[in-house]
């Protein structure tokens, strides 16, 4: 981010200087920032404005909107902390360098208004990706991005729609905006904006969504998303780019537990029976959103293969990609069977370890499908659970359900680890951070 303001030879000499003048010494963070400074020839302003990123916290938000009159175009910049709604932290003063990416030039700059010689078709913020801040637009540039996204370069894009969603997961965009910018992702060519886009939908919670924004996510999803999973398929190509491969791996288990997809559910299962005589019959980068597609729409008859192999296979490995799989099917009774492998015995001896409950139960907490049947099996179960499994890991269950997002599962997530939090080492920590997550989901989505 400093490298792309300062430019990238003058930010090498800083490094190299700062280097040669304190080699076999010690240094401290004001010496590097002082080296950088005075080899962009800007030593105050480089400074200050590498001591308001470095030593304060907080994520820097960027409000950028632009203004276009015959004489010119201006992009007006402001500064603040990134604070979802409900956000009790302190503001900050930045001075955090931003640049920005029209169709024919980059500017980076740390003042509040950058001019422009005429009115650019679009202007992303985060120029290159590199920036570690969080863009929010005005009106009338969104618009234009918005249009242009489908296009534009393949970082700026990324960033931009990733921004959008954690933007409207904190209630700082509506999520119509978002779902829109999901929407143009999946419209770009490049399999890794195709991927920002497939993640935005799949992290942002149904529960912030009205009728209208649901419907629209819906619409998203099966116009876009299934398309591309049918295209994609479960079986990797040969000579295939990583991108590619990437995102098969996240967009076929998204696409086939949503509403629309019920097609591609039988493949997968028929995929998991092969995969279970043959290994080699799925390309590692696959394995695990196939198991996870095969368990979670699994009958009996799969599920009872699934958990035979999850419970005896050798492989450390695959017991764990078995066993999280398995947690996740939506049969009620298959479900209650998986939970309660985290304290069954076979002959004596625990079916699973302790370190394997620990992590069935977190992938049932963490899986917002499971999460409900999974929080009362802990809550019906505690003493039992917390006398297996390893010591002080109990004190990490808070951070497992940090995505309630309602009343009711707040009140019932202070009943259950309030009074506790302090029996374990972190607990107190853990419970306080989730459960200011669990009021800031609350408040977004107010």
């Amino acid at each position: 981010m400093f490298e792309a303001w300062i430019g990238e030879a003058r930010f090498r000499d800083g490094v190299r200087e700062y280097l040669r003048k304190h080699e076999w010494g010690s240094a401290t963070s004001g010496d590097f920032f002082a080296a950088i400074g005075a080899a962009s020839g800007r030593g105050a302003e480089v400074i200050a404005a590498f001591e308001s990123f470095v030593d304060q916290s907080g994520v820097p938000l960027i409000e950028a909107e632009l203004t276009c009159e015959r004489a010119g175009a201006a992009l007006n910049i402001t500064r603040q902390r990134f604070r979802p709604k409900g956000s009790k932290a302190a503001e900050r003063d930045w001075t955090t360098p931003a640049c920005f990416r029209a169709p024919d030039d980059t500017r980076c700059d740390t003042a509040p208004q950058i001019s422009l010689p005429k009115c650019p078709a679009w202007i992303f913020g985060n120029a290159r990706g590199t920036g570690y801040y969080v863009t929010r637009y005005g009106p009338s540039l969104w618009l234009r991005n918005l249009r242009a996204a489908a296009s534009a370069p393949v970082p700026e894009v990324t960033t931009w729609v990733s921004d959008s969603g954690l933007l409207a997961k904190s209630g700082l965009l509506p999520s119509s905006s978002a779902l829109d910018a999901a929407d143009a992702g999946l419209r770009h060519r490049s399999p890794v904006v195709q991927l920002a886009a497939v993640r935005m939908l799949n992290d942002l919670p149904d529960e912030l969504l009205d009728a209208a924004s649901l419907r629209k996510k819906r619409t998203v999803v099966a116009q876009r998303v299934q398309p591309l999973a049918r295209n994609l398929g479960w079986r990797e190509k040969a000579k295939e780019p990583e991108d590619a491969i990437e995102l098969r791996a996240a967009v076929l288990p998204f696409a086939a537990r949503s509403e629309s997809g019920a097609a591609l559910r039988k493949p997968a299962r028929d995929l998991a029976i092969a995969w279970m005589r043959d290994r080699a019959a799925v390309s590692a980068s696959m394995v695990v959103a196939m198991l996870d597609t095969a368990a979670r729409f699994a009958d009996r008859a799969m599920y009872d293969l699934l958990e035979s192999l999850a419970i005896t296979s050798n492989d450390p490995l695959e017991r764990r990609r078995l066993q999280g799989a398995l947690v996740k099917v939506h049969a009620p009774e298959l479900r209650a069977r998986a939970l309660r492998l985290t304290l069954q015995k076979r002959g004596g001896t625990d079916i699973l370890t302790g370190r394997e409950a620990r992590n069935l139960l977190r992938d049932a907490l963490e899986d917002k499908d499971t999460r409900p049947a999974a929080f009362e099996f802990v809550r019906e179960n505690y003493g039992a659970l917390v006398a297996k499994l390893p010591e002080h890991s109990p004190g990490e269950f808070p951070t497992y359900v940090k995505t309630f997002c309602t009343a009711a599962e707040r009140d019932a997530f202070v009943a259950l680890f309030g009074d506790r939090a302090d029996k374990y080492e972190g607990g107190r920590r853990n419970y306080d951070e989730a459960l200011e997550t669990i009021e800031l989901c609350l408040a977004a989505r107010a």
